[in-house]
């Protein structure tokens, strides 16, 4: 027997991180207030079916108990043994993902008006129920709207969103929290023991981890590791996971935040540089680890939104490291400039003059006669008045572009100069259009609008500007506009007569792609 079958939860003390589902259930048994319907709402690996089967027993309980921590099944009584060896008729659990069918839920329906032949209730646990059709659910409605008072219907899904309202207005909603990583390692640690396995503390943490909140998903790997080696050390975990331990992800967040791009690059190359490694996860974790942070620092935003980028551009990269290597160089580079910055914007130091009197040169010669003052009335001048602060505008005329200047040319150029400072910038310009070129102004297509704003942001859009500058030697202003109309294959459109053929500004007008120049 697998170790999720082996060690799944028999009792509401064997739950583990799911305290508000388990509170509510033990006193809807203990004030005898059970609703018709129940929808269990959670991750997958969670606990929803197991609780479920408790909840079941404890309900048909013949002698239950009453604990400190609520009620729970005794786990004696022939209603107990019965729903725990799965022999009893009137517990029925049925897989929505394979019986999703209107023929399935009239069935289901016919049966449930029949009166339960062992327990005191028959009880329907509707596992993955977000699967069923509409059919299914216009079928299945009144009956949970009506049901028998013998019928009690407990609804398991991982995605309560694709239900239909009227059926989710007819259930008691209960939640099932993503485990946290304690609790898996809690629950692992318990499986550990119980089977004497020879497992290192570290291991556990990495393996609470890739399991991504999911208690099921963390035993099961633990079962992989434990059939593959004896003894699990963290470098084998690592390994064989594709994963990176704690201490390597945040040494990596507080070199790359701080501006040591040594360590960056040796962390890089020793930790994050294996192929299997699961770079999704890794930007995952990272993202966590520096949303936690107790201060977050310029540094520490610069780098959210550059994993953020990184994250969202990771499965179309054809290198998996490239975008954590882009994410924290670029960070490292605004983090070094704005030093740089910092140190260049030193205070003035005012240096003291020393005032020495003026002595007027009669005063210079050897006359021994008493010199007489000479009392000059200043008259004081009279302020100006106060004037405001005017800024002063240069009116400057757009200089041309020369007549032989290839825009198209110059903008393939930029596009892939951009690629080398921005890797995010670049992959959104492969996928806009270059549209026309008039008045001093580039205007470019995309597709989605989402595209257009981040294209726009100050950062992209001076980055653009200034590198088309660098290379044509003239000012442009690049605007881009949402079409969706366009695609990657779009031909070049022909220039109109009495156009010029080299796309001097203001007589412009062309296509261009740079992913398929």
């Amino acid at each position: 027997m697998t170790l999720y079958r082996q060690h799944r939860p028999t009792s509401f003390q064997d739950l583990i991180g799911q305290n508000q589902a388990r509170d509510i259930l033990q006193q809807a048994i203990a004030k005898n207030r059970v609703a018709h319907a129940y929808l269990f709402s959670g991750p997958r690996g969670t606990g929803k079916t197991s609780t479920a089967r408790i909840f079941a027993r404890t309900l048909c309980c013949l002698s239950p108990k009453t604990l400190q921590s609520g009620v729970e099944a005794c786990g004696k009584c022939t209603n107990c043994e019965a729903i725990l060896s799965g022999h009893t008729p009137d517990l029925l659990e049925v897989d929505a993902a394979s019986n999703r069918g209107i023929e399935e839920v009239r069935t289901l329906r016919e049966q449930a008006q029949y009166g339960p032949i062992q327990l005191p209730r028959k009880i329907y646990i509707v596992d993955e129920v977000h699967m069923l059709t509409n059919e299914a659910f216009n079928a299945l409605l009144k009956t949970l709207e009506e049901p028998p008072a013998h019928c009690l219907f407990i609804l398991a899904t991982t995605d309560v969103h694709k239900l239909p309202a009227t059926v989710r207005s007819r259930c008691q909603l209960i939640r099932f929290e993503r485990a946290s990583t304690e609790s898996i390692v809690t629950k692992l640690k318990k499986i550990v023991k119980a089977n004497t396995l020879t497992v290192d503390v570290d291991v556990l943490q990495v393996i609470a981890a890739a399991a991504d909140g999911g208690f099921r998903d963390a035993e099961t790997i633990l079962e992989q590791l434990s059939t593959q080696h004896d003894h699990l050390t963290l470098a084998l975990a690592e390994e064989t996971l594709g994963t990176v331990s704690g201490t390597h992800l945040t040494s990596l967040i507080e070199a790359v935040t701080s501006g040591d791009s040594t360590t960056t690059r040796t962390l890089l190359a020793e930790h994050f540089s294996n192929p299997d490694l699961r770079y999704s996860w890794v930007l995952q974790e990272l993202i966590t680890l520096v949303r936690s942070a107790k201060q977050l620092s310029a540094a520490h935003l610069t780098f959210l939104e550059n994993l953020l980028e990184a994250h969202i551009l990771q499965k179309s990269s054809p290198v998996p490291s490239l975008t954590l290597e882009i994410a924290c160089y670029s960070t490292l580079n605004s983090v070094n400039q704005g030093d740089e910055q910092v140190a260049q914007k030193k205070p003035i130091q005012s240096t003291p003059v020393k005032l020495e009197p003026t002595v007027p040169k009669e005063a210079a010669t050897t006359d021994t006669k008493p010199q007489v003052a000479q009392v000059i009335a200043v008259t004081p001048t009279p302020p100006k008045p106060a004037t405001p602060n005017v800024p002063v505008v240069e009116l400057r005329e757009a200089t041309p572009a020369p007549a032989s200047l290839d825009i198209r040319k110059a903008w393939k150029e930029c596009c892939e100069a951009i690629a080398v400072v921005s890797f995010p910038l670049s992959q959104l310009l492969r996928q806009a259009v270059f549209h026309v070129a008039e008045q001093n102004t580039i205007t470019i297509y995309v597709k989605y609008k989402f595209h257009a704003d981040k294209l726009t942001e100050k950062k992209n859009l001076y980055l653009v500007q200034d590198k088309l500058k660098e290379l044509t030697n003239y000012t442009w202003t690049v605007k881009y506009l949402v079409n969706q109309a366009i695609s990657k294959a779009e031909p070049k459109r022909q220039v109109s007569s009495g156009q010029n053929a080299d796309l001097t500004p203001g007589s412009v007008s062309s296509v261009f792609n740079p992913s398929t120049q």
